[in-house]
């Protein structure tokens, strides 16, 4: 493996393409401190020894150190973050929890969930383009739904200089099984810019092929969750930070990533009995991940006496997943976000108050195998019949406001506190059962009534409250007190079509799980 850097003089920079980055994470970068500071805790910049609560940070040289040998985004996270259960090595972070529960996953603050969720939030973004990974463990109530177990926000990498860089990188891998065993990876980025305008845009293409066991045996393929044999991955990042002016400053971020499996291999089933692996697997749909991910966020410093952070994001998301059983789906989302917060401090009181909104819209379908095709061939062979619908059109509209404030009582002992509250909206389209549109696809039949949809709307209210005492120069005591809450997944729940409940039209019911988490800790003061 090699990696290569070049440094060139340059005095513009002409970029003819949308990019950037959020400036939640540039905002901690520019804080001149000895200590680091980090956003994820309070969304805006704060040392990690004022934070009541267990917060890690992973810096460039390690990440480079983990993925030079070959870690994905899961394995460098669970390797570092004692919290966060092993990775499987798959597509899928199912199963991957912090601290026991489901992890919120951020990429320059943007997050990554979905009404549906589907769980390939680390299969997202390749670690040469990331600069750092703040974690936040443990619930919180600082950014609503989805963040039981704690937060993971993704920083990636910005243009640092004027000057014109190249970055590359060349990687392979072999077990020495077969001519099937050879994985690599071609990178390659450029950045510079000028007083004004600075950007880094980067490719990357990475492809694998099959995983042996000690005898040389091909790895039974994880068809549920997505395995990552024989998967080509593409991930093009592209960053812009503009200085409007000392006070005010512009950031663009635009990627396209596409991770899609074509495996030679599969399962050779005949009848409901699994026979072996074997080689000869066609398949209309196997596992794939596609998203295009555009956000433009702005800061000025000095907007009404305070610091004005604000931020709009576009992420549409294209999943497939590999035939089982002689059917296989694809789940289609489209998100829209918006942010915005004021900052402003005072002698001993800090206060960050805000707003956020999005709107998340689910489509999916199922591709039928042809029956005939599939049984002849042992499963092996999966030619589409037709498609229908996999669950119902979901559309969920979330409006959240927030505060989170700090106090200093003295110089050793800090409380802080916030409350959140989000009001969310579900629509559920009409739809006709899943398994009731395989008998008409199938001839037997040649129409259904739908089952009704219908709408709820209801709040959640999250506090959380902690405390740091500085005991001498070298430690200090924390404690704190916060909520968080997971939604129900609404387009699996209800896409079962239960015809019995026709009465649910207009008064849909969702179920929330909530936690409440207590937390007690001693640390050194100084952390990195």
């Amino acid at each position: 493996m090699e990696i290569s850097k070049g440094i060139f003089p340059l005095s513009t920079v002409a970029l003819a393409i949308i990019a950037a980055s959020t400036v939640f994470t540039a905002q901690a970068k520019e804080n001149t401190t000895d200590e680091q500071m980090v956003v994820v805790s309070s969304r805006t910049p704060k040392a990690i020894s004022d934070i009541p609560g267990t917060v890690w940070y992973i810096d460039a040289d390690k990440i480079e150190q983990e993925y030079r040998g070959g870690k994905t985004l899961g394995d460098i996270l669970a390797s570092a973050i004692p919290s966060l259960d092993v990775s499987s090595g798959a597509r899928t972070n199912l199963g991957q929890n912090l601290r026991g529960r489901k992890m919120l996953v951020m990429i320059d603050g943007v997050s990554l969930q979905s009404s549906r969720s589907i769980s390939r939030h680390l299969d997202s973004i390749d670690p040469f383009n990331i600069e750092s990974i703040e974690v936040l463990s443990g619930a919180t109530s600082i950014y609503g739904a989805g963040a039981t177990g704690g937060v993971i926000n993704i920083i990636t990498k910005k243009a640092q200089s004027e000057e014109l860089e190249f970055e590359s990188y060349v990687s392979g891998s072999s077990g020495f099984n077969s001519s099937e065993d050879f994985d690599y990876k071609l990178a390659q980025s450029v950045s510079g810019g000028n007083e004004t305008v600075k950007a880094r845009s980067a490719i990357v293409y990475t492809e694998t092929q099959g995983f042996f066991d000690a005898n040389g045996t091909i790895v039974t393929p994880d068809i549920s969750q997505g395995s990552l044999q024989f998967n080509k991955t593409v991930d093009f990042l592209t960053t812009v930070g503009v200085n409007v002016s000392e006070s005010k400053k512009l950031n663009f971020l635009a990627q396209y990533y596409d991770s899609q499996q074509d495996s030679p291999y599969g399962l050779h089933i005949v009848g409901s009995d699994f026979i072996d692996v074997r080689k000869g697997f066609e398949s209309d749909r196997q596992h794939g991940t596609n998203r295009i991910m555009l956000s433009a966020s702005y800061v000025d410093e000095q907007f009404l006496n305070h610091q004005l952070i604000a931020e709009a994001s576009y992420r549409k998301e294209d999943q497939t997943y590999s035939p089982y059983y002689q059917s296989s789906g694809q789940q289609i989302t489209d998100v829209i976000s918006l942010k915005a917060a004021l900052a402003k401090s005072f002698d001993s009181f800090k206060v960050v108050y805000g707003v956020d909104a999005y709107q998340d819209k689910l489509e999916s379908n199922q591709a039928l195998y042809d029956p005939t095709i599939a049984n002849d061939s042992g499963n092996m062979i999966n030619k589409t019949y037709a498609q229908v619908g996999r669950y119902p059109g979901v559309e969920v509209n979330s409006v959240a406001a927030f505060a989170q404030a700090d106090y200093s009582i003295t110089d050793n002992w800090t409380v802080e506190g916030g409350v959140r509250y989000q009001h969310l909206s579900n629509k559920i389209d009409d739809f006709v059962a899943y398994n009731v549109q395989k008998q008409i696809a199938s001839g037997n039949g040649t129409s259904a009534d739908a089952v009704p949809g219908g709408e709820t709307d209801y709040g959640v209210t999250l506090f959380n409250l902690g405390t740091i005492y500085h005991l001498n120069n070298v430690s200090q005591v924390w404690a704190n007190f916060s909520q968080g809450f997971d939604l129900a997944d609404p387009a699996k729940y209800y896409g079962q079509g239960d015809y019995t409940r026709l009465a649910i039209t207009g008064n849909l019911t969702i179920a929330l799980t909530s936690m409440i988490l207590r937390c007690l800790g001693l640390r050194p003061t100084a952390m990195s």
